[in-house]
């Protein structure tokens, strides 16, 4: 039973950037929404997520069965999927 807990603890962890990222392309594709005013909310969230990564890491060392930092990876890594989609899409400044 702790394996499925873990797996599925897991699968939440890594998958759950995904539901904003399709949110926001939905968003983006279907509505005359501007996205470019959320970009820099979402360069915050991308560091506040590394560094919350970092903070878990260190106490993963400290406290071997502490699994929330390598679980933390994956929400951080999804944030970093969202920021450079939206820094792709909508860059600060047209070029024209």
């Amino acid at each position: 039973m702790a394996i499925q807990h873990k797996l599925v603890l897991a699968l939440i962890f890594f998958g759950s950037p995904y539901v904003p990222l399709l949110a926001l392309y939905l968003t983006a594709r279907y509505s005359a929404i501007n996205i470019r005013i959320i970009v820099p909310w979402i360069r915050a969230l991308r560091w506040l997520t590394w560094l919350t990564t970092g903070v878990l890491l260190l106490i993963g060392i400290v406290r071997p069965h502490f699994p929330y930092g390598f679980l933390s990876l994956g929400v951080s890594s999804g944030v970093m999927a969202i920021d450079l989609w939206a820094h792709a899409r909508f860059p600060a400044h047209e070029t024209k």
